[in-house]
């Protein structure tokens, strides 16, 4: 931009005016168009407090006070203004008065020390929701109130149209607003797909396959949003058969019938109570924390603690943003540990197909597990600080086509250094992976 006194200026979209931090050189009048005004807080947390129009001026408070910028300006749709640099505008003021340029200065100083510490006390306010997403209190009975019943979203699912209209009218009584009832697997997979439930409510009668399958797949984040979700199955006295592989698919917990609205809101109420929720991530099992739990190589399983949205909203009343938020951090860092799984998976196959020992018979399965969890890395490795590993996963695949077990070792060899250094057969860098044992926000 040239030193003109005035000149037009036009920003497109998104467009930075000017940056928190920066050297004031000019002030804009908007004559068109909208800025959104942000500034970063204590924890380096952008944080959005104003936006200005048609007829405002923005960057004047740097100029006058003759300080770096306070805040970062970036134009929310196309934006026409004039620009007046710092001399004109320095000298326009004082001509006019200087006894209300010296006046103007003070009090943009003071405005300027109070925006910070609103900033810092608005970013310190975020950062305590955060933590009611972790912080537990079990010397304390969690009171949940109305309100925060009202802002779960909760998914109940049931074949039996009659049974499912029971069953919401009796938790809308309870407080539940945000129901969305279903009953189809089709449903359940679109609904999951777009919104992050906190509570999903299914009925066994959908069958045991199509129930643990849906169980898998959004403890997996393959047909969910929030694969940390709370689940409860319902099923039949004498379909006891069921619990033990719906409890290995990763639901939470498992209700007999008959049962009452009483017994679901006695469980809900349990969950909140201990809402300490760990869990574990292995080759093929997602979900919560079950005793001595071991991966395929006898291996403790690797653990880490996810966000608790269903606590989080009805006891710690943290805003639902920040609860989407953490769950998609969470998200991220599960998914790289699945990544973790399925590498550590492949280094053992390959060590068992490269033994002197492996039966003949199992060296087809073998090659069948390689490729399930290649087919798993594809779909993981979709962001693209991924691109170089995703080409060499689909190499790994066009080899299994004529299995050549050297060929297959170097592809994985170089797969390995696609991550970051300091990556064994058996454990990924924290650099990319946090610790197991750290929780992010639950």
């Amino acid at each position: 931009m040239s030193n003109q006194a005035l000149q037009y200026v036009h920003f497109k979209p998104k467009s930075v005016l000017f940056k928190e931090g920066e050297k004031p050189d000019f002030a804009y009048i908007i004559k068109k168009g909208n800025v959104r005004i942000s500034k970063r807080g204590p924890s380096g947390k952008k944080i959005s407090i104003a936006k200005a129009g048609q007829g405002n001026i923005v960057g004047e408070m740097a100029i006058i006070s003759d300080s770096p910028r306070s805040a970062t300006v970036v134009a929310i749709d196309t934006v026409e203004a004039i620009a007046i640099n710092k001399t004109s505008f320095d000298t326009k003021l004082k001509s006019a008065d200087p006894f209300l340029h010296s006046l103007i200065s003070t009090v943009i100083k003071r405005l300027r020390k109070t925006s910070d510490h609103t900033v810092a006390l608005y970013d310190k306010v975020r950062e305590q929701e955060k933590n009611n997403l972790i912080t537990v209190q079990p010397s304390k009975k969690k009171e949940v109130t109305k309100e925060g019943i009202s802002r779960v979203n909760l998914l109940l699912a049931d074949p039996n149209r009659q049974t499912r209209h029971g069953l919401r009218s009796g938790l809308f009584s309870h407080g539940f607003r945000d129901i969305c009832d279903t009953s189809t697997y089709q449903q359940i997979t679109e609904q999951t797909r777009h919104k992050n439930f906190d509570l999903i409510i299914l009925d066994a009668a959908f069958g045991m396959y199509e129930l643990t399958t849906l169980i898998q797949e959004i403890r997996h984040a393959k047909s969910s949003k929030n694969p940390f979700a709370t689940i409860l199955v319902i099923t039949e006295k004498h379909q006891t058969e069921l619990h033990d592989p719906l409890r290995h698919s990763g639901c939470d917990e498992i209700l007999t019938k008959p049962l009452s609205m009483m017994d679901i809101i006695g469980f809900i109420d349990n969950m909140i109570q201990n809402n300490a929720r760990t869990f574990v991530v292995t080759r093929d099992y997602a979900g919560p924390d079950r005793p001595n739990y071991k991966d395929h190589t006898a291996q403790d399983a690797p653990r880490f603690r996810p966000p608790n949205s269903l606590v989080a909203k009805m006891v710690n009343r943290v805003d639902c943003k920040v609860v989407d938020e953490a769950i998609q951090k969470a998200s991220l860092q599960f998914n790289e540990m699945k990544i973790e799984r399925h590498l550590v998976q492949i280094d053992w196959l390959l060590k068992r197909l490269g033994s002197t020992d492996c039966p003949p018979h199992d060296i087809h399965y073998l090659f069948d597990q390689i490729e399930q969890a290649i087919n798993d890395l594809i779909l993981r490795t979709q962001a693209s600080r991924f691109d170089e590993a995703r080409k060499i996963c689909h190499k790994l695949k066009q080899a299994l086509s004529s299995p050549c077990l050297q060929e297959i070792t170097s592809l994985y060899q170089l797969l390995l250094q696609c991550f970051p250094q300091n990556t064994t057969p058996h454990v990924i860098s924290t650099s990319i992976l946090p610790p197991h044992s750290t929780a992010s926000l639950s």
